[in-house]
């Protein structure tokens, strides 16, 4: 027997004539199926979600999707403001290590991995100003080449200033980074690349 799963309401805006769906009606519910494969030898299919709404008018199945048609509600009109990406942030704060000048980049989120890169781009000398979204990265004065272990552990993003690191002074000695535990977030590529390139590894420092 199906058990359902309701994750309570998801939130509340307007999709279109066809997808007003209100914060009250709608909960989100996951229905296992069988385990087990069929007499017919098939694969058993992966648990379905489903989207419970006063306003659903019919369910369709195309291929192996389950597709929702929902009724009512008004069309979306006005406007929403986008902010920068952040891990397009990130890396292009790393990469202003590269420029002997100052850098400035627009459209910065305001976010907390933005403040700890500042702190890691400030533990090797560089100044790192955020005004509003405009963010000015100035490395013209590099003072270290190893970064703030304790900034650096801060986000996942930190161990992206090994590249331009090793470029500008030679070598580079960064800690192993942090940010969320979301499974296995391997930097083995990262050192690989840089050795193909020919950098060298010697007492964990990459020169």
């Amino acid at each position: 027997m199906s058990q359902s799963l309701s994750h309570g309401d998801l939130f509340h805006t307007s999709f279109g004539k066809r997808g007003f769906i209100r914060r009250s009606a709608l909960k989100l519910l996951c229905l296992p199926r069988r385990s087990l494969q069929s007499s017919c030898g098939r694969k058993p299919k992966p648990p379905v979600i489903l989207l419970r709404c006063a306003h659903i008018s019919q369910i369709s199945q195309s291929s192996s999707l389950e597709v929702l048609q929902i009724d009512g509600g008004r069309p979306l009109r006005g406007e929403l403001q986008i902010s920068g990406s952040k891990n397009a942030a990130l890396a292009l704060m790393a990469a202003s290590i590269l420029a002997q000048g100052p850098v400035m980049l627009t459209r910065v989120p305001s976010l907390a991995d933005i403040s700890s890169m500042c702190a890691v781009l400030r533990s090797v000398g560089a100044s790192a100003e955020l005004s509003g979204t405009d963010l000015c990265v100035d490395a013209s004065q590099l003072s270290s080449v190893q970064p703030a272990a304790i900034a650096v552990r801060a986000l996942r993003a930190g161990f992206l200033v090994l590249g331009p690191l090793l470029a500008r002074a030679g070598e580079a000695e960064v800690a192993l980074p942090g940010g969320c535990d979301i499974g296995s977030r391997p930097i083995d590529l990262h050192i690989e690349g840089l050795r193909a390139m020919g950098a060298e590894t010697g007492r964990g420092a990459l020169r």
